[in-house]
């Protein structure tokens, strides 16, 4: 089932059913803060193709809840509720979870009028077949009799099938669904060499360490002598943790933070994915470095927002409302160092979204330009990652020979080096973490204007 869930200004579509580490992240990507229940349309559904269309206000955790009924449930009652629809097709999402906990309604494999007349003939399911002559049987309209015992019965056809809506037995259930507790991390733990089936165990986390411990001591191991399968996360990981210790370690200070706070992070690392565990609780020490608007959807909204703040208290920003500033949203951000995210705009470390842009002073010296150009050459990838210098000890003798040798086929060792550490690099750094590196690399730099000759640098 795919739906669209509407809070507001914001929508997402989200494929159900599905977990409870999902369905958190849609909610904060909703700004539904803590709010689960939502305005709601159904896009797709293969098992109970009426349901498309429909549209409820309801809480996401029971609609995801329905579309696990029926996407595990007997064929027999999703073909039992899309009749059901036909009779009457406004229906509560209570209703519809009532429907995928009876089997009251018979079915038969139909697909039309005449099929239906067929099997009408063959099993004298109407009174007064029992009158006419065998001999004319076959010259009866089997169309014409599938209509009249359809009438009679109130049957109605649905996904394929003839279905006696009336024979349904609405079965009394409350349905509630309880809200999920804060879970940050779920796996399943199993001793190296061991069968995942026979000996796996799912823990959720945070726990306890003394539960890993004892879980570890059962199955007579050390807890680092654990592999781990089936992660789920409510953080974008881009690694693979290497401690489940620090994963729980983890998962504690997350259940530690505000949802706000939570939430920042999350846009923080869609930004700039961390690179371990302790990258990802350094991140979490510097969250009041960043700002967040989670009010923001695009460029053009923060370009919106940033403009209204700034503007002088009688003027109306109602004169931008029909106005693209995708193009202003997108100039400041590079100013603030910042991107818009999933979440809402955040900014670069130690940047504010709504602070005034000042210039930079303007350099007098531009007799030093040539030298100001190479430096800017030096710190290459557009400008904004300084390159480093690294030095390395080898013997004089072993030096000359790699020398004398390279000269031989025209390139240096420094080349060659530099071919090694992109090798490394390549082989070493998650694609991720490459996508993002280079990414930033090509935000281009902005220089001051050389002013004018005779023009007096002051005024510009």
């Amino acid at each position: 089932m795919k739906i669209t869930a509407i809070n507001g200004r914001f929508s997402r579509p989200i494929y159900l059913p599905t977990d409870h580490f999902v369905i958190r992240d849609e909610l904060d990507k909703l700004r539904a803060d803590g709010d689960t229940k939502l305005h709601i349309k159904i896009n797709v559904c293969n098992e109970v193709g009426k349901l498309v269309g429909k549209e409820f206000d309801t809480d996401l955790y029971k609609m995801n809840f329905l579309a696990d009924r029926i996407e595990t449930d007997d064929p027999k009652r999703n073909i039992q509720m899309a009749a059901l629809l036909t009779v009457k097709s406004e229906r509560t999402v209570d209703e519809l979870i009532r429907m995928t906990y009876s089997d009251s309604v018979s079915v038969y494999p139909c697909r039309s009028y005449e099929e239906l007349g067929e099997m009408v003939i063959d099993n004298e399911l109407l009174p007064g077949l029992n009158h006419v002559p065998d001999s004319l049987l076959p010259l009866l309209d089997r169309e014409q009799v599938g209509k009249r015992f359809a009438e009679q019965e109130n049957g109605v056809f649905a996904n394929g099938y003839y279905c006696l809506p009336t024979e349904y037995v609405e079965l009394q259930i409350n349905v509630e669904i309880a809200k999920p507790k804060d879970i940050f991390f779920s796996l399943i733990l199993v001793p190296y060499g061991k069968d995942l089936d026979q000996y796996g165990q799912r823990f959720d986390l945070p726990c306890s360490k003394e539960t890993l411990e004892q879980f570890a001591s059962e199955c007579g191991v050390s807890l680092d002598k654990m592999n781990y399968y089936s992660l789920r996360s409510s953080i974008p990981l881009m690694y693979d943790p290497l401690s489940v210790t620090a994963l729980n370690d983890l998962a504690v200070c997350l259940a530690a933070l505000e949802n706000d706070e939570f939430v920042k992070l999350k846009a923080v690392m869609q930004t700039m994915p961390a690179l371990n565990t302790q990258h990802t609780m350094e991140l979490i020490t510097h969250l009041n470095e960043y700002d967040l608007d989670r009010q923001v959807r695009n460029s053009d909204d923060y370009g919106y927002s940033y403009l209204e703040k700034f503007l002088p208290p009688e003027f109306s920003p109602r004169v931008f409302e029909d106005t693209d500033l995708t193009e202003v949203g997108d100039e400041v951000l590079l100013f603030k160092r910042g991107q818009i995210t999933t979440y809402g705009a955040i900014s670069g470390k130690g940047e504010q979204l709504y602070t005034p842009i000042v210039d930079k002073p303007v350099l007098d010296e531009y007799e030093d330009e040539d030298e100001s150009e190479d430096e800017c050459e030096d710190m290459g990838m557009g400008g904004d990652l300084m390159k480093k210098t690294i030095s390395v000890q080898i013997p004089e003798e072993k030096l000359s020979a790699i020398e004398m040798y390279l000269e031989q086929r025209n390139t240096t060792l420094a080349a060659e080096l530099d071919k090694q550490v992109e090798q490394i690099y390549s082989k070493v750094v998650p694609q991720n973490v490459r996508e993002y590196i280079d990414m930033m690399a090509k935000q281009p730099k902005r220089r001051p204007r050389k002013p004018a000759e005779g023009t007096d640098s002051s005024e510009q």
